[in-house]
């Protein structure tokens, strides 16, 4: 079995916790930014996003946290195990989870979202 990035587990983990009412897409972003290795976000922001030359170091690594994240959860998405819904009302993006890994093949079940599936222990 493939295991899971923290980053992903993190995402899994919020985005289960707040299955009710959904989590602001933005607000994921801030929660699982902290996650990404500094060095690795500096070093995306600079190659990638172009650098403003009035930006700190701190800023730099912020934003490239941010973006390292957003990717995180577009993978999540594209894999099924979140989705967006966009509200009219007030023009926010929430994120609902999805459907739980499955193995595949011919005869597969269906499966249901427990802890031990997130990659998380009980809080």
């Amino acid at each position: 079995m493939q295991s899971r990035s923290p980053e992903l587990k993190r995402i899994i983990a919020l985005v289960l916790a707040k299955s009710d009412e959904g989590i602001k897409y933005t607000r994921l972003v801030e929660l699982v930014a902290p996650l990404i290795d500094e060095e690795r976000a500096t070093i995306y922001r600079m190659q990638r996003l172009k650098r403003k030359p009035s930006e700190t170091a701190a800023q730099t690594i912020w934003e490239g946290q941010k973006a390292i994240a957003r990717k995180y959860i577009d993978a999540a998405h594209r894999y099924g195990r979140v989705t967006y819904f966009d509200q009219p009302t007030d023009g926010e993006r929430y994120v609902f989870p999805g459907d739980p890994a499955e193995t595949g093949g011919r005869h597969s079940k269906p499966q249901k979202w427990t802890e031990e599936d997130s990659g998380i222990s009980a809080v």
